[in-house]
C-alpha cells in the first residue's frame, strides 16, 4: 500500500511520449492538484487480487522444488537450488497472475492518456471493469500478455534472488544458534 504511489509514478514517467514529468515528485504533485489523492493509487484493486494468488502459486512450487532437488547437492547446493527453484517459482506465478499486471498498468495510466499521443491510439477508460471488458473484446486473450517476455525476465531474477536470500538467512541464523548454543 505505501509503495504503489511510486509504482503508479513509474507507470506514468515510462508511459509518456511528451515530457510531461520532471520525476517522482512531480508526477505525484501534479496528479494531487489534477486528479485527486485517491489518483495516487490507481491501480490498486488489481495489484491486491494478484498478490494472494501470485504467492499461493509461488511458495508452494518453490517448496516442492527445493524437497524435488533436495538430493542433488549436500555442499553449497542450496545456492544453486534455491536461485533456480525461486526462479522457476517465480516464472509459472507470474505466467497465471499477468493478466492483473496488464490490468494494474492500464488502471494507473488513466487519466494521463494524453501522455501516449504520439504512440499511437489512445484509449481512455472510464474504469478498471472497463478496462477488462475493452482489451477482452478489442485485443483479445493477447492483448492479456503484452509485455509478457520482460515481466518473466524480471519475476525470475527477483524471485531467485529473494528465495536465495531467505535460505542464506536461514542457514545463517542456524549457524549462529548453534555457535551460541556451543557457549
Amino acid at each position: 500500500l505505501m509503495s504503489m504511489p511510486c509504482d503508479v509514478a513509474r507507470t506514468r514517467i515510462v508511459a509518456q511520449s511528451v515530457k510531461k514529468y520532471s520525476g517522482l515528485l512531480d508526477v505525484w504533485r501534479q496528479m494531487l492538484q489534477q486528479e485527486g489523492g485517491r489518483s495516487l493509487w490507481r491501480g490498486l484493486m488489481p495489484t491486491l487480487a494478484s498478490s494472494a494468488p501470485f504467492a499461493a502459486i509461488q511458495f508452494p512450487i518453490y517448496s516442492f522444488l527445493m524437497t524435488a532437488t533436495q538430493t542433488w547437492s549436500t555442499d553449497g547446493g542450496i545456492i544453486w537450488r534455491s536461485s533456480v527453484s525461486g526462479g522457476v517459482a517465480g516464472l509459472v506465478a507470474k505466467l497465471l497472475v499477468y493478466p492483473f499486471d496488464v490490468l494494474k498498468k492500464r488502471s494507473q495510466i488513466r487519466g494521463a492518456e494524453h501522455l501516449r499521443r504520439n504512440f499511437g491510439k489512445v484509449v481512455l477508460y472510464k474504469s478498471t471493469w472497463d478496462i477488462a471488458v475493452r482489451v477482452t473484446k478489442d485485443e483479445g486473450l493477447t492483448g492479456w500478455f503484452k509485455g509478457l517476455s520482460p515481466a518473466l525476465v524480471k519475476s525470475v531474477v527477483v524471485s531467485g534472488l529473494l528465495f536465495l536470500t531467505y535460505e542464506l538467512t536461514c542457514q545463517a541464523m542456524i549457524s549462529m544458534h548453534h555457535r551460541d548454543e556451543g557457549h
